[in-house]
């Protein structure tokens, strides 16, 4: 059995070797033949940083959730006035805060030339906060898209 394709990881130690001689390798051992799509196993080393981390700050589901409402519930506030098209009910939200704006696309690129990083679907402009984004960054971003596309 062998794979019409495969990913660079197959033979990571033959790919100068492949490259010179146009063929395809598989590794040493049979089974590296099906190491396809160039998986990155390094993702598993950061996925246990990541948990480790998460267990030595105590961030469970339940302290993101709360964190994460905290902050919406705060951009709800401050975005008074613009088109908020996410539902206001906690159990009905996830945590994005977004709104109708025309413009929304142009806004988002103008935000992120600020240091601003939203994104945009449509005419929705979404704000995203992480976990660790602080409440200033927060309204120094509402404050931000104020001075870009303000209330009317």
């Amino acid at each position: 059995m062998r794979p019409l394709v495969t990913g660079w990881f197959a033979d990571y130690a033959g790919l100068e070797a492949g490259a010179q001689s146009g063929l395809l390798g598989y590794g040493s051992t049979p089974a590296e033949a099906f190491a396809g799509s160039t998986y990155d196993p390094a993702s598993h080393y950061r996925a246990r940083a990541v948990i480790r981390f998460f267990e030595s700050e105590n961030l469970n589901l339940a302290r993101l959730r709360r964190r994460s409402l905290e902050q919406t519930q705060r951009l709800f506030e401050w975005l008074e006035g613009y088109a908020l098209e996410t539902p206001r009910a906690a159990e009905a939200r996830g945590g994005f805060v977004s709104l109708r704006l025309p413009a929304a696309c142009d806004v988002a690129r103008e935000l992120r030339s600020r240091g601003v990083y939203v994104d945009s679907r449509g005419e929705l402009l979404r704000l995203g906060p992480a976990p660790y984004t602080t409440d200033d960054e927060l309204e120094r971003a509402v404050q931000t898209l104020r001075a870009i596309a303000p209330v009317r």
